[in-house]
């Protein structure tokens, strides 16, 4: 891992999905927040896992809430586009 790379940046975890994570952060609002928002966390761990911050435990469990947050809403959004997709 190269440094700014994130360990669990969508693109870089996903490769083959890369261009369908462009085509719905263009086309859907919701995808872009959500993108976002993981994108954020993913930020956040990031800096705490390289020791850049070091969270209050209230911190650690709210980061954690959000990442659990932000997973099970992109999975019902996934779930939901793939559904009205038909594939």
């Amino acid at each position: 891992m190269t440094e700014g790379e994130h360990h669990r940046d969508l693109v870089h975890e996903f490769p083959e999905l890369k261009h369908r994570v462009h085509e719905l952060k263009l086309a859907s609002g919701k995808f872009r927040r959500l993108y976002t928002e993981y994108q954020s966390v993913d930020d956040e761990v990031h800096r705490i896992e390289q020791a850049i911050e070091t969270p209050s435990d209230a911190e650690m469990d709210e980061v954690h809430a959000l990442d659990i947050q932000s997973a099970a809403d992109g999975k019902r959004y996934e779930d939901n586009t793939w559904a009205r997709s038909g594939k």
